[in-house]
């Protein structure tokens, strides 16, 4: 990480992960399009790098309905869950804020269809 390979890294529920620069660096020299799944601390070393790009927060339509998809999954255990939603519900506070005076995000989409979610980020990347 010291030595500038990854564009952003965050702890997340006790693990570490984060985005290596090269990969981005070629799609985007490629002319591609290159789509990151990262949470809000990744997101706000991107905004402070101005790192251009589209930024999208997509929430849970609430707390108990993240929790019932969680457990409705079968894969994770009380405690996992639990600490899942601890984490959304300060990723959800958190990504009302800014970096340098701007929004984090450019977007926050609820998710409480996915078909409409599907289409609401398909409307906003394709413009």
């Amino acid at each position: 990480m010291r030595r500038g390979e990854f564009l952003e890294w965050a702890s997340y529920n006790d693990n570490l992960y984060g985005t290596l620069r090269a990969p981005m660096t070629n799609a985007l020299d490629a002319g591609r399009t290159f789509l990151l799944e990262i949470e809000v601390e990744g997101t706000r070393q991107l905004r402070a790098q101005r790192v251009p790009g589209l930024y999208l927060f997509i929430a849970p339509p609430s707390l108990a309905a993240l929790r019932e998809r969680l457990e409705k999954r079968g894969a994770n255990s009380r405690a996992d869950i639990d600490a899942r939603v601890r984490i959304a519900e300060q990723e959800i506070a958190a990504a009302a804020g800014t970096v340098d005076g701007r929004p984090i995000y450019d977007h926050t989409i609820v998710n409480d269809r996915l078909d409409a979610t599907i289409r609401r980020v398909e409307e906003l990347i394709c413009r």
